[in-house]
């Protein structure tokens, strides 16, 4: 075939011409979408039971789960993970059913559970699939692993600024943590032990809430926020106070590293 468009080339122009004017015929026709509607079949129900082991998620929060779940119509499929300290159930739903519906249904079911752990937190029930990826952005730099996370972060709250944006994540770090060094010399030195030092850090680093002032025109929710966010306010907490004014605060005894759970996020 190629020897016989070589030998006609009057031939290939033609074939040529027409595959041009089909592709201009059927052009009108083409659907395209910026952002393509993706159905939804899926909705995630995550709950957390702090200091759980995976067999007692399985039991004790897994099985009422599937178990309240399993009448609900439209059901495709249902799978729930247990973790240490975490369950996460996925149902799937059948493509012949109202997705708005069957969200509805879910919720009711699991609401209605009774039987949950007390220490159990409250179920969180969330569509999987609502926002897509649009733009990935790789950021680099030579800078710590922390230092980056805070460019990132900022990065982060600049993008959300921008209308239309409703969700942006950062991805790439593990959890990020301040390591407490403390030396044998310092402790006997000061008459301290570990549990007196990480009590005392406790009692002063705290963001809980406290209560609330309800009046006749609105209520006042009370919340205690005095919770260190870097290892510099970390450094001012006091350990010692003595009669006379005299303060030994934690930089004085210890040496705080600002780092992440994972090795692997640790290196510079």
């Amino acid at each position: 075939m190629i020897r016989y468009f070589i030998l006609h080339p009057t031939a290939a122009n033609l074939l040529m011409g027409l595959l041009i004017v089909l592709g201009l015929v059927t052009l009108p026709t083409l659907k395209r979408e910026t952002f393509p509607e993706i159905k939804h079949y899926e909705i995630e129900v995550k709950i957390v039971y702090p200091g759980a082991t995976p067999l007692e998620i399985e039991q004790k929060l897994c099985r009422p789960l599937e178990d309240a779940i399993d009448g609900t119509s439209f059901i495709d499929e249902v799978r729930c993970e247990a973790r240490q300290s975490l369950a996460i159930a996925t149902v799937k739903m059948q493509e012949s059913g109202d997705f708005v519906q069957f969200t509805n249904d879910i919720r009711s079911a699991v609401d209605e559970i009774d039987n949950f752990p007390i220490d159990s937190e409250e179920p969180i029930i969330r569509e999987l699939g609502r926002t897509q990826d649009v733009v990935t952005i790789a950021l680099s730099a030579d800078l710590p692993k922390t230092e980056l996370k805070d460019l990132a972060e900022d990065i982060k709250q600049r993008i959300l600024r921008v209308p239309g944006i409703p969700l942006v994540s950062v991805e790439g770090f593990s959890k990020r943590q301040f390591q407490i060094q403390l030396t044998q010399d310092k402790l006997r030195l000061y008459r301290l032990s570990l549990q007196t030092v990480a009590t005392r850090i406790a009692q002063q680093n705290l963001d809980l809430p406290t209560g609330e002032i309800q009046t006749a025109e609105r209520d006042y929710q009370i919340r205690v926020n005095d919770e260190r966010r870097s290892p510099d306010e970390l450094k001012e907490l006091i350990i010692i106070k003595g009669e006379h004014g005299n303060e030994v605060r934690l930089g004085d005894i210890a040496t705080i590293i600002d780092t992440f759970e994972k090795a692997e996020d640790q290196a510079t």
